[in-house]
């Protein structure tokens, strides 16, 4: 069993992570004009974490080294007013990188089969993001009649299902791909554990035996841990104001246990669809439970990220990041992930976002 102290971290949590196979030799070069600074820094994270660093020339630049599997990374200017970056993937083979500074964003990535899988995923996220937020904003502010709010539900839960589709048809067309382990994730909550499991099943041996294909093992058994229909564990952590809270307050209520960071970017952008639902529900018996695994260094953070996405209900922590001790008894391995309670405390369902908390909600709350 994997522990949850070894695994979890800022880029694990959000689903980048991952690796694994047998040390190989790479190469990052190319030329991109314009380039701000003497220096241009490659960043590695996820399961090989380094930071290299090599002079451009005539916006021409070269870093090579050897590392065991694909890893995501950044290529960095560490400008007075901030860094600038571009997402990549460090992996064994040549990768040549070109463009303009200037168009940093779209700079042409060569020789790296993972940024290509992974554009596959982000071209189609991008679309289907853009899809469901317009959907959202049109009826921000709005009075609309229940049929009316019924149909928005309904087209943003056909979209939910159009990407679900959507990754279960990448994770089975791409078995030896390392980006198949976040598009599992992503059907955590949203799908049978045995559908998961069958498409767990069907990836390669290698990209079974990576970090990330373990922690997918791992999480398929820690699944059935908190199980739908059992009581759910009482905890006591402390609010932003250091007071106490305990689960058991809720009861009489339908809670929803958000598990959150404020550096987790994926848990930043499902905060719009809480704010929706609490404001939907809130007088309906409905209330949320935010529970943060931001670390001592990073307390003030998670008060300003309560701030910036106006979250109204109780926010609490213990501040041990990654040991959150209400985490771990929860067998919580990613976030965002959450547990909807009945009025009694017992857990009725697990990680719903978008459309799906709505639908619940609907469904409980009429």
């Amino acid at each position: 069993m994997i522990k949850l102290r070894n695994l979890i971290s800022g880029a694990l949590l959000c689903m980048s992570s991952f690796p694994a196979m047998s040390q190989t030799a790479y190469t990052v070069k190319g030329t991109i004009t314009d380039w701000p600074q003497e220096y241009i820094h490659l960043i590695r994270r996820g399961d090989y974490p380094g930071e290299d660093s090599v002079k451009v020339e005539n916006g021409k630049f070269e870093f090579s080294g050897t590392i065991e599997g694909p890893t995501n990374a950044f290529l960095v200017a560490k400008l007075p007013e901030g860094p600038v970056t571009k997402f990549l993937y460090v992996e064994p083979g040549n990768i040549e990188v070109n463009g303009q500074f200037k168009d940093i964003e779209n700079l042409k990535i060569k020789g790296s089969p993972t940024y290509e899988d992974y554009e596959i995923v982000k071209t189609f996220n991008d679309d289907f993001g853009k899809k469901v937020k317009d959907l959202q904003n049109s009826v921000v502010g709005k009075t609309m009649k229940k049929e009316e709010s019924d149909a928005v539900d309904a087209q943003i839960d056909s979209l939910y299902q159009t990407k679900y589709a959507f990754s279960k048809k990448f994770i089975m067309d791409h078995p030896n791909s390392v980006v198949s382990i976040p598009e599992l994730f992503t059907l955590f909550g949203s799908q049978n554990i045995s559908v998961i499991q069958e498409l767990y099943d069907g990836l390669s041996d290698a990209i079974k035996a990576t970090p990330g294909g373990d922690l997918v093992a791992h999480n398929l058994i820690q699944n059935t841990k908190i199980k739908i229909g059992s009581k759910a564990p009482e905890f006591t952590q402390n609010d932003v104001e250091g007071k106490p809270v305990n689960l058991s307050d809720f009861k009489g209520k339908y809670v929803l246990i958000d598990f959150w960071a404020s550096w987790c970017a994926p848990c930043r952008a499902e905060n719009p669809n809480l704010v929706n639902a609490y404001q939907q529900f809130k007088d309906k018996g409905f209330d949320i439970l935010g529970v943060s695994l931001d670390n001592e260094k990073g307390a003030q953070m998670w008060k300003n990220a309560i701030k910036i996405d106006k979250l109204p209900w109780t926010q609490v922590s213990d501040l041990k990041g990654s040991e959150n001790e209400a985490a771990l008894l929860y067998g919580v391995l990613n976030i965002p992930s959450n547990f909807l309670l009945d009025k009694e405390g017992n857990v009725i369902a697990k990680d719903l976002k978008g459309a799906a908390l709505l639908n619940k909600l609907n469904e409980l709350l009429k």
